[in-house]
């Protein structure tokens, strides 16, 4: 009867090393690719909520907004003018305001003046995801959602994102063209402020602009 042959201690902590650093080397990826994908479904749920809401305020005869005559630069505030209180929070489902106590950072790890201004509060939906609204002037509107809430990393790009706001003849419409941003800007402007050099008031707020055109995926390209 042919006798078999055990493993040596030594070959079994050589192969238990070896499965160790191959953990090591694919599992983060692994970990950061299931990121990407969860942050990007997160993302497009978010707009659809927007989009959803802005689209039955539309269809709401009921609906009223007398604009200010004059909209001061509110970077710093939430909601001042009650857009989203006209144009969002009634059509969404479960959205309570929040009072915050978290501010988000920009890419280059700076506190986000205003993307990360959630200590003035939010508009809470019932997934959880928080969205403020704030303008630069009369010249730009966002909608900024942290989709995770106070939970980390609270860092624009990576759970906090803006959406640009427009007054049409129908009501409003959202996308990614924020300040300098349309549909002729080069995907290579889009990375660089959208990049981990991103800081100042805007820093990061083409990251969603990005992710749209790349079909609601976050790619190898996008600077995670």
């Amino acid at each position: 009867m042919r006798k078999i042959k055990g493993f040596t201690l030594a070959e079994v902590l050589i192969t238990l090393g070896i499965i160790g650093i191959v953990a090591a080397i694919t599992i983060p990826g692994l970990i950061a690719n299931y990121q990407k994908r969860s942050t990007a479904t997160q993302l497009k749920k978010a707009y659809s909520l927007l989009v959803n809401a802005s689209r039955q305020a539309i269809s709401d005869d009921d609906l009223t907004y007398n604009p200010p005559e004059v909209y001061d630069v509110t970077l710093g505030s939430h909601d001042r003018y009650g857009i989203f209180a006209t144009y969002f929070a009634p059509y969404m489902s479960g959205s309570t305001v929040k009072i915050s106590n978290w501010r988000a950072k920009t890419p280059a790890g700076e506190s986000a003046y205003s993307a990360g201004n959630f200590q003035n509060g939010c508009y809470l939906a019932n997934n959880g995801m928080c969205f403020i609204m704030t303008n630069h002037g009369t010249n730009y509107f966002y909608v900024v959602v942290d989709l995770n809430g106070p939970s980390g990393p609270n860092r624009v790009g990576r759970d906090v994102f803006y959406f640009a706001l427009h007054f049409i003849d129908t009501g409003v419409k959202i996308d990614g063209h924020v300040y300098q941003v349309n549909e002729n800007t080069t995907k290579e402007e889009l990375i660089r402020r959208c990049g981990k050099e991103a800081a100042g008031w805007s820093g990061g707020s083409t990251c969603t602009e990005l992710i749209i055109r790349n079909g609601w995926e976050i790619t190898k390209d996008y600077p995670w």
